[in-house]
């Protein structure tokens, strides 16, 4: 992806009396894994992952079985993190 463009063109007269064209082109590139991190938002590929964090459980409403298997989870998280 291309960030900017920039062209210089510049005319002149040297001293033997010929005429100088000097161009100028500058090109910026936009950083590749910042085009893919655009490219990602803009197609929702995110959206998964920010559905997935903003998923809360209600505990209260969990019976004993759900409770320990819930534990279960946490402890199997936490020990990879840790």
């Amino acid at each position: 992806c291309i960030q900017s463009i920039k062209h210089r063109k510049k005319e002149y007269t040297d001293r033997q009396g010929n005429t100088v064209i000097e161009e100028n082109m500058e090109v910026r590139i936009v950083d590749k894994t910042k085009a893919v991190e655009i490219l990602n938002k803009m197609l929702g590929n995110y959206a998964l992952d920010n559905s997935q964090k903003a998923n809360k459980i209600n505990v209260e409403t969990l019976n004993i079985n759900e409770l320990k298997v819930l534990a279960n989870i946490i402890g199997k998280v936490d020990n990879k993190q840790g």
